[in-house]
């Protein structure tokens, strides 16, 4: 277990937050729909879905519309494909993303899908194969 993985086993062990007790872990990923994603993104998309998964929770995708002017739904799409893919998990409720009873199977794909990323010639540039990678 990590640091993090701790921290959350503590809290839910503690009964903070009402953890344990009828509330289930609750992570997200807030990006901002101005660009495509990078590998940063990948690593939060990869830490918070699997914190969700690994203690029953859920994990939300909510759009930071803090500057519409930027936005657009072309990375709208983008990031909402992406999440996808790296997650193996997609159900679409009110701008955000999760359907953990099935994708919790996938999580442990997850330490596989990071090393494949880490081996690309050009990971800087791309996260594994994210189908929008390329444009950036």
């Amino acid at each position: 277990m990590n640091f993090i993985e701790q921290m959350v086993e503590a809290d839910i062990l503690s009964g903070r937050w009402g953890l344990g007790k009828g509330v289930a872990v609750q992570t997200r990923f807030p990006p901002e729909p101005n660009g495509y994603l990078h590998v940063g993104h990948a690593k939060s998309i990869c830490l918070n879905y699997g914190l969700a998964a690994k203690f029953g929770g859920k994990f939300n995708l909510r759009f930071d519309d803090t500057n519409p002017a930027k936005e657009e739904q072309e990375y709208v799409d983008a990031i909402k494909k992406d999440v996808a893919w790296l997650t193996g998990a997609f159900e679409e409720k009110a701008g955000q993303v999760g359907n953990l009873p099935h994708a919790a199977k996938q999580v442990g794909n997850l330490p596989h899908a990071a090393k494949q990323v880490g081996n690309l010639p050009h990971a800087a540039k791309q996260v594994g194969n994210l189908p929008h990678a390329a444009k950036q």
